[in-house]
């Protein structure tokens, strides 16, 4: 088990030039993540990466921003849901503001079939993009919604397929695919 604080603060950003680091927080069972992680570029460098991975993942109340590069999402299931879930569709839409989002779903020997659920709405301004990309399945049951000029979706379900309620784009580009 891993467990990251609400204080807690990991910076990986280049100080005067250059691209941003990377930072992973991982565990082979429960990863608990909660605070501010930054991978941000400088003077020009490219944004970092930062990897939130476990089997079961809470990510409730992490703020991460890599200026633009990329946050990996790893869990075997992921719920998006106003309670109940491993994040919100605020917290994710707000993360998406500065991040390129990944959400990678697996199936492993714990519990669990390697699903993205979507329960509760993500919008997000930012011109960057969300991919789900499942195992097995992915259930969009609230809107995705991207309003910036770039912004897009990939959605990829490995094994089964795809159940897709609304997604909504002002620009950018929505990808789907499926077995």
């Amino acid at each position: 088990t891993t467990y990251m604080g609400p204080n807690t603060t990991i910076n990986a950003d280049a100080l005067q030039s250059g691209n941003g680091g990377k930072v992973a927080i991982w565990s082979n069972g429960t990863t608990r993540a909660s605070g501010t992680i930054t991978a941000r570029g400088a003077k020009g460098g490219k944004g970092g990466f930062v990897e939130t991975s476990g089997h079961k993942l809470n990510i409730n109340g992490i703020h991460v921003n890599t200026g633009g590069g990329k946050w990996l999402i790893d869990p075997t299931d992921l719920t998006i849901a106003a309670n109940g879930g491993d994040i919100t569709g605020a917290q994710l839409g707000s993360n998406l503001d500065n991040n390129n989002v990944t959400i990678l779903s697996t199936s492993g020997a714990t519990a669990g079939n390697g699903d993205i659920f979507v329960n509760d709405a993500v919008t997000w301004s930012g011109s960057t993009s969300l991919t789900l990309s499942a195992f097995r399945d992915i259930n969009v049951n609230s809107a995705i919604t991207g309003t910036g000029a770039n912004s897009s979706v990939v959605l990829r379900a490995d094994n089964t397929g795809t159940n897709i309620g609304t997604v909504n784009f002002a620009g950018g580009s929505v990808n789907v695919t499926g077995s």
